[in-house]
């Protein structure tokens, strides 16, 4: 394919084929006790060359024979995003245990019998993304990154002008 500029100059243009996902989920573990802290666990490789803020997994739930019986969306999101985070952005190459807690039961109060689960949308600490945004999770993420860089100039501010005292007021106060 051939793309001519306003320029009139034409180059070629190479649409390439979007690798697979850069967060790579593996070891899917369902447990079958819907009173369990931890439903569904996973492991999760960062397999690109960036690190990753956060990222969307969809998680389709099925029942012993195949049937779909549920979808769960969810967002997992490190001090990249949110500072409060404990967890620091992944690393490339970093592998990473997780959970998913909300997983929905069944009419019979059990959980489903098998659980496929993908990344469908990745931030990664540059700010640039990966896959499509169909659940416009780029908007709250952003959101949630702008919110913490305000948190951030309060905080610096309530430094300056009224030392370490201060700041333990700001925090402490119902904002």
């Amino acid at each position: 394919m051939t793309i001519k500029l306003l320029l009139g100059i034409s180059l070629p243009l190479t649409l390439l084929a979007q690798s697979g996902p850069p967060v790579v989920i593996s070891s899917i573990a369902l447990s079958s006790d819907p009173a369990t802290r931890e439903p569904l666990k996973f492991s999760a490789t960062n397999s690109s060359g960036k690190a990753v803020a956060a990222y969307v997994l969809r998680c389709r739930l099925r029942d012993d024979v195949g049937k779909a019986v549920g979808q769960i969306n969810t967002t997992v999101a490190t001090s990249g995003v949110v500072p409060s985070m404990a967890r620091a952005p992944y690393a490339p190459g970093e592998t990473w245990t997780d959970r998913v807690d909300r997983i929905p039961q069944k009419e019979n109060g059990g959980v489903p019998a098998k659980a496929e689960v993908d990344a469908v949308f990745v931030l990664f600490a540059d700010g640039s993304t990966w896959g499509d945004d169909k659940m416009n999770q780029a908007v709250t993420l952003r959101g949630m990154q702008r919110g913490a860089a305000m948190e951030r100039m309060l905080l610096k501010r309530q430094l300056k002008e009224g030392g370490t005292a201060a700041v333990e007021r700001f925090l402490q106060s119902e904002r």
